[in-house]
């Protein structure tokens, strides 16, 4: 900027200057008086300005270093915050940083190898004016200012290295929680603090350094005061008449330099970037220059701090755009985050809130501000709210409160203090988090594993929980109870007939019913199905025995009405005495659920009570042993197919068409053949029928398989034989077996059984209980071209309309009308009625206990199709292969026929 002014000395100034020169010269031959004084003053200046010009590099690196410094500290304790948490956006934040303390490390590296230089060189300075005078400045400083340089450059040589190793683990792991990782960053932060500490101690010597030689400084300049002083009236004065000389030509240079520095000070006030830029121009800097060395030198510096105040503006521009943006970024986390965050002071008063916080509580964001956080908790809270623990780094607990528009809620609270470095408390962040719906919802689960969720009523499971505490407080104190077991009669006519909607409706009421007839400490529970149970404490059987009376006769009186119908129900209890010191709960509740079985099997709708528990345990004992023969039967075939001939009563054509009904018995280990009345009530009571059935049906075919394949045979080529069948009987549970279709479809195609001469029967009571299975199932039977036979008609209360709804090919006339059919007229006016009206229909009959040939002979009046019983025929073993064998032994006398002849 200096290159347009004048090349030679005297032709730089103006006729003004010169004379002010002039007369400065003759000021100076005045002051030859204190020549010696003068002198050292010069000399003391000349010292300091050389100090202060050749320390400042010093100065100026060791600042930049404690800046760089400061700035790595800083970023490793953001490495340190982040590290904490465990997210993919963390660990990319983590390497974001480390590659920025690895360009610090870099700038560092190069600010201390400048530093060594610098102390190096203030050294060599050093060593060549030693012999001159020093401001109270040693050799020995510098050597200590330089080998701190050295020792701040090998410190940060380990800290580069160990930054490299941190940077490789996390780049191969992703993470900083390795343990290896946490010892190399530890090492890092420690090397990080030495490297400070040297700064530090580089900033005391240099700092010692300057005190020390301004002092001295100070010391020689007050003995020269007094002379200089006198020295000083006499220059002012002279001065005085140069300067009012001098005063417009200075005036011309100065002016600039205030005027763009007050400009300045508006711009940084008015936060304007152009207008802290503006320097002085080439003009104004001429100016200055044509004003005299200092005036140049001052205009210089003068731009030379508005480039550096522009880029210090820049700088914190910056930086407050950063914190602007971090400051952003934390609130719009907070904002976005569903759990509350709060900070306070230490006595508990809040500082900040998000809005989760507010809605938590039920408080705007602003209203929450300033109240006290412990006041605001435990005024609403249930639980209490303890004060916060200043010893714990974290303190949880769970409460619930009432927010101000009445809902309850129930918050997990945890906090930590905020500690300064010194330990000391600054305040606390208490995060709140809502568990009102997880509590609910486990209290929602925790009610309905225990509970039925149709009728609200307790489930099985809580009923024999109840059974067991009351068991375990049995054993201490000695107190009898006692155990309802109720089945719904009939309850199956409701569902099949109006659908399941009506069929839970009428459980709902019914435990209403049975609900209001006992107790409100008595527990009453839905057991499954229509089956319920009630739990009556402190009752004796007595007692009991008259509740049980008094819920039959509700559910008697009771009526059950839907869509325009009306239903009439009853009810089986069993009644079983409790003593929990004593008695086993489950085996208590299958005792009970027997009795109820008895109470059904002796009429229904009725009580049947168990005085002695011991005993009737004895029977169900008992039954447990016969369950286990079943099992053994299954499983090593020890039943026993029977077959009962069924005969034709008016057969007018001399033909004798073959009919059986495969019986089933149980062979013991002794030889003994029991029948199914001995076993079969215990295989229905525990769901072993479908079993049974299977058994009786792959058995049966695969040992008649070539028999009924050659009776096949014969009914094709004509003979009268092919009328023939063989019928067997399915329980209730292989009625609603999902899967016996396809059994049945399996062991035809197995056995190549032709299905036209099987027979399958169920009981009238069986297809009037689930009456739209039954006709599913027989349908389904039909399809499969087997025949079908409704066993034990007219036992029921509606036999003739059923007729029309199931597809049967026989029906089987109920025992109990044949029996005395000679004797009873009204039994022959019913078989009478039957015969007529399956006639009608076009479905053959058959009467069962036919026992004598005069019963016979009545039924051969009434025109019935079919009969069977030991009158005809006694069961008997069934045969293998008989008409095969019969074929054979034919075969061979016609051969035998034929060779003779020949």
């Amino acid at each position: 900027m200096l290159e347009n002014t004048p090349k030679t000395f005297l032709g730089r100034f103006s006729f003004t200057q010169k004379l002010g020169g002039l007369a400065a010269f003759f000021l100076v031959l005045l002051g030859s008086l204190s020549g010696y004084s003068l002198l050292d003053s010069y000399e003391i200046r000349r010292e300091i300005e050389e100090m202060t010009y050749s320390d400042m590099p010093l100065f100026r690196t060791a600042i930049e270093i404690k800046q760089r410094n400061q700035e790595f500290i800083n970023t490793l304790d953001l490495i340190q915050n982040y590290r904490t948490r465990n997210t993919e956006i963390q660990a990319e934040k983590i390497i974001a940083y480390l590659h920025r303390l690895d360009k610090l490390c870099m700038e560092i590296d190069a600010l201390s190898e400048e530093g060594t230089q610098q102390a190096k060189y203030a050294l060599e300075e050093e060593r060549i004016k030693e012999g001159t005078f020093r401001l109270n400045q040693s050799f020995e400083d510098y050597e200590k200012i330089s080998a701190l340089f050295y020792r701040f450059q090998s410190s940060h040589q380990l800290l580069h290295f160990s930054l490299d190793q941190l940077s490789r683990g996390v780049h191969q792991d992703g993470s900083l929680h390795n343990s290896s990782h946490n010892g190399i960053f530890q090492d890092l932060r420690r090397e990080t603090l030495k490297t400070d500490e040297t700064v530090e101690k580089i900033f005391s010597h240099l700092d010692l350094q300057m005190q020390s030689s301004l002092k001295v400084a100070m010391h020689e300049q007050q003995k020269l005061q007094l002379f200089n002083l006198t020295l000083a009236l006499t220059a002012l004065i002279s001065g005085t008449i140069c300067a009012i000389i001098l005063i417009g030509q200075l005036k011309n240079s100065i002016v600039p330099v205030t005027r763009k520095a007050k400009k300045i000070a508006q711009a940084l006030s008015q936060n304007n970037d152009e207008g802290i830029q503006e320097g002085l121009n080439a003009e104004e800097i001429a100016k200055a220059v044509m004003a005299g060395k200092e005036i140049a030198e001052l205009g210089l510096a003068f731009n030379q701090m508005v480039d550096n105040l522009a880029r210090s503006h820049q700088a914190q521009l910056k930086s407050e755009r950063l914190l602007a943006e971090e400051k952003n970024l934390m609130a719009f986390t907070l904002s976005s985050i569903s759990d509350g965050v709060i900070t306070t002071v230490p006595d508990g008063k809040i500082l900040t809130a998000n809005v989760a916080a507010g809605k938590l509580l039920g408080y705007s964001v602003e209203s929450l501000i300033d109240q006290d956080l412990i006041t605001l908790l435990t005024q609403n809270a249930t639980v209490p709210f303890d004060v916060f623990n200043q010893k714990l780094a974290c303190d949880r607990q769970r409460i619930t409160i009432e927010t101000p528009d009445g809902r309850e809620k129930v918050l997990d609270i945890s906090h930590a203090p905020i500690c300064s470095e010194t330990d000391e408390v600054l305040g606390y962040v208490i995060v709140l988090r809502d568990l009102t719906q997880m509590v609910d919802t486990n209290r929602k689960l925790t009610w309905q594993s225990s509970h039925d969720f149709l009728t609200g009523l307790a489930n099985r499971r809580e009923f024999l929980a109840a059974l067991e505490r009351l068991h375990e407080e049995g054993t201490v104190v000695s107190t009898d109870h006692t155990v309802l077991y109720l089945d719904l009669d009939r309850f199956k006519i409701v569902n099949d007939t109006c659908g399941h909607d009506a069929g839970d409706e009428l459980l709902i009421q019914i435990s209403h019913y049975i609900s209001n007839e006992v107790r409100k400490g008595d527990l009453v529970a839905r057991l499954g199905g229509d089956e319920f149970g009630i739990i009556l404490e402190n009752c004796p059987l007595s007692r009991a025995i008259a509740v049980a009376e008094k819920i039959l006769l509700a559910i008697q009186k009771f009526r059950f009405f839907w869509l325009e119908k009306k239903f009439s129900l009853g009810i089986s209890i069993g009644v079983v005495a409790f003593r929990p010191n004593q008695d086993d709960p489950v085996m208590i509740l299958k005792a009970a659920d027997q009795a109820c079985y008895q109470a059904k099997n002796t009429g229904r709708n009725q009580v049947y009570a168990v005085p002695d528990t011991e005993r009737h345990l004895a029977a169900q004992n008992a039954e447990m042993n016969w369950l286990t023969i079943i099992n053994r039967a299954l499983s090593e075939d020890h039943f026993q197919l029977f077959q009962q001939k069924i005969v034709a009563i008016n057969d007018t054509t001399g033909q004798h068409h073959k009919h059986y009904e495969i019986l089933l018995r149980l062979k013991t280990s002794d030889g003994k053949i029991l029948p199914p009345g001995a076993f079969l009530p215990i295989a229905e009571r525990y769901e072993l029928m479908a079993k049974i059935d299977r058994w009786v049906i792959s058995h049966f075919f695969e040992s008649q398989s070539d028999y009924l394949r050659s009776l096949w045979r014969t009914s094709q080529s004509g003979d009268s034989s092919g009328r023939s069948f063989y019928s067997l009987n399915l329980s209730s549970e292989s009625l609603n077996d999902p899967q016996l279709i396809s059994f049945l479809e399996q062991q035809f195609a197995l056995h190549q059984i032709p299905p036209e001469i099987i027979c399958f029967e169920i009981t009238e009571t069986m297809a009037i209980a689930n009456l739209h299975r039954a006709s599913q199932i027989i349908r389904s039977i039909k399809n499969l071209g087997c025949r079908f036979a409704l066993d034990d008609f007219g036992s029921g209360m509606s036999s003739f309309g059923y007729l029309q709804t199931l597809p049967v090919d026989f029906l089987k006339i109920d025992g109990q009308f044949i029996r005395e059919l000679c004797q009873n007229s009204m039994n022959a006016i019913i078989v009478e009625a039957l015969q007529q009206v399956a006639k009608a229909v076009k479905i053959k009959t058959i009467a069962e206990f036919v026992e004598d040939e005069e019963t016979l002979q009545k039924l051969r009046e009434l025109d019935v199709d079919y009969a069977q019983g030991y009158g005809i025929h006694r069961p008997s073993p069934l045969r293998h292969m008989e008409i095969i064998k019969s074929q054979n032994s034919m075969t061979q006398n016609i051969l035998k026929q034929s060779f003779s002849k020949s």
